[in-house]
């Protein structure tokens, strides 16, 4: 072997080395293992009013799955209006914001853990419900566990009336005054669907979620930031095989 081969074999053996610890270093960082779904539940107190929130939650396939079981009683909303409430919960909260997992540093690619909700009004009296909601033929503002067919505001509003009261029943206080707001330190944003139907969900609302994935994977470094529709699951895998490849080429060449 000649001076510039042997040149040539050292370099890229030191190369292929620095990029074989890295892309160990990176595969070491995996994503969150599959949480089978559970039920949350707790109260909430604002005095005069009270509550008591529960939904499910889960973690699979790098997407956090929440979901609240509601049983409708009273007045029948029929099939149309039931569509715009679902579609009016369902487009409010899910998929606007994700779980970012930054474990790690900046150094890595972080993963993004898509936020889904889903609503389920059971018609079976025998199926397992978080809540029981009482339908009033009419329009009025109602409240949590009372639903009008026609929002106080015009049914306009039929969609993000149901999507603010569905937000108490994942923990969420009122954000407008009079309302049922935290007491501890109490918000006013009329930017936000908990305190203007007109505005949308907020990065704080989804802390519920937060807080219950960062309690079942102790250790990561999580939060809350804008929904990436683009985000794929990054291929360390991909580095590590193009140092091995290198590494067999450079073999080969020094064996003639």
């Amino acid at each position: 072997m000649g001076t510039g081969a042997i040149a040539r074999h050292f370099v890229v053996n030191i190369f292929v080395i620095i990029l074989v610890t890295t892309s160990a270093a990176f595969a070491a960082i995996v994503p969150i293992s599959d949480i089978p779904m559970q039920t949350v539940q707790g109260y909430r107190s604002s005095p005069p009013y009270g509550w008591t929130y529960a939904f499910d939650i889960g973690f699979s396939n790098l997407e956090l799955n929440v979901g609240i079981n509601i049983r409708l009683v009273g007045a029948n909303p029929g099939a149309s209006l039931l569509s715009v409430w679902e579609n009016g919960i369902q487009n409010m909260w899910s998929r606007r914001y994700d779980i970012i997992d930054e474990t790690g540093g900046p150094q890595y690619d972080h993963f993004h853990y898509h936020v889904n909700f889903d609503v389920v009004f059971p018609v079976d009296p025998s199926a397992s419900v978080h809540h029981t909601v009482t339908v009033i033929t009419g329009q009025g503002g109602g409240n949590m566990l009372t639903w009008y067919t026609t929002s106080e505001w015009g049914s306009a509003y039929n969609g993000p009336y149901v999507a603010h009261e569905v937000g108490h029943m994942f923990s969420l206080y009122d954000e407008y005054p009079g309302g049922a707001q935290d007491p501890a330190s109490p918000i006013v944003d009329y930017g936000s669907i908990m305190g203007s139907l007109a505005a949308g969900a907020k990065e704080r609302h989804y802390e519920p979620f937060l807080d219950w994935l960062q309690q079942m994977a102790p250790g990561r470094e999580l939060t809350i930031g804008p929904y990436d529709p683009d985000w794929v699951i990054p291929e360390p895998c991909t580095l590590l095989l193009l140092c091995l490849g290198m590494l067999v080429i450079e073999r080969r060449r020094s064996k003639r």
